[in-house]
């Protein structure tokens, strides 16, 4: 069970108005929406559903998992090499530059709100050294365990930020009501939960795996006439 500053700063963390840049990102979504692949709240719900259960369990969650026990024993550089691979795996540069942006951002904010752990310093600095890129799910993973907060409530706040923001975004772009979004979100309630299981239980072996049809998207994203997402 969280005491009440634990449970304070989770919400903090992983609520939308905190910037991490995510409502700039869509991660292929738009281009579903402007090809009328995705076009009202069934169509997005399963978007959702294909990232959450793909990109997001795959690739973040295992990642996020695998920084905060390694934080956790002690070993940083295990740390640094996952970022390194959440880079090296993701091919669409829009993606890419993307996760960087708000790794970087991230990182910032959490380095001004605990000047006192030293791990945020040395992050930049294999940053500006061209040794680290930069990536939300790597961050999180060490504030999570820097701060004593258990995994499995981390990593399912993380997850649920995420499909959050993508819910949100969509309401934007197709366009939807914002009850729909909110009643779309309570649906996924339970799968997000799932996933988070799920991530818990998965191996090292089992990273990276991602969506051909998706990471397409996420190419031809750059390719489009008119554009309100970064990715």
């Amino acid at each position: 069970m969280l005491h009440e500053p634990r449970l304070l700063l989770l919400l903090q963390w992983f609520d939308a108005s905190f910037p991490t840049g995510a409502y700039t990102q869509s991660f292929g979504l738009e281009t579903y929406i402007q090809e009328g692949v995705v076009r009202d709240g069934g169509t997005l719900a399963e978007f959702v559903c294909a990232y959450l259960s793909g990109p997001l369990l795959y690739t973040d969650a295992i990642a996020l998992r695998s920084v905060y026990e390694w934080t956790s024993a002690g070993e940083t550089e295990h740390v640094f090499a996952v970022d390194n691979l959440l880079a090296a795996q993701c091919l669409p540069s829009e993606v890419r530059e993307g996760a960087r942006r708000m790794g970087e951002r991230l990182l910032r904010l959490m380095g001004d709100l605990f000047p006192e752990q030293v791990v945020w310093v040395e992050y930049r600095t294999r940053i500006r050294e061209h040794a680290a890129y930069g990536h939300p799910a790597v961050v999180y993973g060490l504030a999570l365990a820097q701060v004593g907060i258990p995994l499995r409530q981390g990593l399912t706040a993380y997850l649920f930020a995420c499909v959050n923001a993508l819910v949100q975004n969509g309401v934007r772009a197709i366009p939807l009501g914002q009850t729909e979004g909110q009643r779309l979100l309570m649906r996924l309630h339970s799968r997000i939960m799932a996933c988070a299981e799920r991530a818990l239980a998965l191996d090292w072996d089992d990273f990276g795996a991602v969506s051909p049809g998706m990471e397409l998207a996420q190419m031809r994203h750059e390719r489009l006439d008119v554009r309100i997402f970064m990715s």
